[in-house]
């Protein structure tokens, strides 16, 4: 014969579990966090004048709440910032910086364009086209108020 109450913990023990997964699968599937009002940042990015070369990083970062996005700019130096939330960023001040292209990886270069090109190898070096110290939120100088709503900046960088 079965003894029921020793059973009896075993069963209540798994009961809560499956209220905790219930209650987790409830919260994770609902409308997610409330940021509350958000706004959404493109623009374009230049150095002189110029647009930098395309796959050139604008990257937001608020430093109170941790929230960051990027962009990338295209041939004009035109960018849009993606975000974990669908380019929607709680609106608030974020500090600014910029990352030249990801350089090549030497690995997916063909040897023999490369015995043909030796000049292929500059492509593997992180090269900036811009002064350093936009590279850096702490060196920048460059920060924006992303407003509820649509966003437009244009980033002008100077020596």
């Amino acid at each position: 014969m079965v003894n029921r109450l020793a059973t009896f913990p075993g069963r209540r023990i798994r009961l809560m579990q499956a209220v905790c997964v219930v209650a987790l699968v409830v919260s994770g599937c609902s409308s997610g966090h409330d940021y509350g009002p958000t706004g959404t940042v493109s623009g374009r990015l230049l150095y002189k004048g110029q647009p930098l070369r395309p796959g050139t990083a604008v990257v937001f970062k608020n430093l109170t709440t941790g929230h960051a996005c990027m962009g990338a700019t295209d041939q004009a130096g035109d960018f849009t910032l993606d975000s974990w939330n669908n380019g929607n960023l709680p609106v608030g001040k974020y500090e600014v910086m910029i990352q030249p292209p990801a350089p090549v990886d030497p690995e997916t270069i063909d040897p023999q364009a490369l015995i043909d090109n030796p000049g292929l190898m500059e492509s593997t070096r992180l090269k900036f086209d811009f002064p350093q110290k936009y590279s850096q939120l702490a060196t920048s100088g460059l920060s924006s108020e992303v407003k509820e709503g649509p966003n437009e900046y244009q980033i002008d960088l100077v020596d």
